[in-house]
């Protein structure tokens, strides 16, 4: 099982393990393929809650190219934005 660590407001998931102050974030790009293979996260028992959960924090973190791998970059790659992007439920 994988973990994922939840910021404490549940609004997105964490880099850093010892983040007391909710800053730091990243590129879930493997959320595709734990959702694959059905693994499960706490405290998100609904996987598809976690997935809208990142994805709506996402958004806000988007510049010009797309979202950023993490906080300290401003670059992304297009092979993690196409997996973060096949979690989307919808298209909006």
């Amino acid at each position: 099982r994988l973990a994922i660590v939840i910021s404490q407001d549940l609004v997105h998931s964490k880099l850093s393990y010892d983040d007391t102050e909710n800053t730091t974030w990243s590129l879930k790009y493997n959320l595709l393929f734990q959702k694959l293979l059905g693994f499960h996260n706490e405290p998100f028992t609904n996987f598809d809650q976690l997935v809208i959960s990142e994805l709506a924090f996402y958004k806000t973190k988007s510049l010009q190219y797309g979202v950023p791998l993490d906080y300290r970059h401003t670059y992304t790659k297009t092979d993690w934005l196409s997996w973060i992007a096949a979690l989307a439920l919808s298209v909006s």
